[in-house]
C-alpha cells in the first residue's frame, strides 16, 4: 500500500543520510589527522629556524668581538 510504501522510502533515506555521515565523519577524523601531521611538522621547522637564528646571533656577536 502506499503508506508503507511511503514509509519505506523514508527509512531508505535515513540510511542514506546514516551513511553519508559516517563516510563524512571519517573524512573530518582523517583530515584532522593530516593537520595535526602539517602543524607538528610547521613546530619542528619553527623550533629548528629558532635554534638557527640564535647561532647567527651568537656568530656576529663572536665576529665583531674579533
Amino acid at each position: 500500500n502506499l503508506q508503507m510504501f511511503r514509509k519505506d522510502a523514508i527509512y531508505r533515506r535515513m540510511k542514506f543520510y546514516s551513511r553519508e555521515n559516517d563516510k563524512n565523519q571519517a573524512r573530518v577524523a582523517e583530515l584532522e589527522r593530516r593537520r595535526d601531521t602539517c602543524e607538528a611538522g610547521l613546530a619542528a621547522l619553527e623550533a629548528c629556524w629558532t635554534q638557527v637564528s640564535s647561532c647567527d646571533t651568537v656568530v656576529g656577536a663572536l665576529l665583531r668581538g674579533l
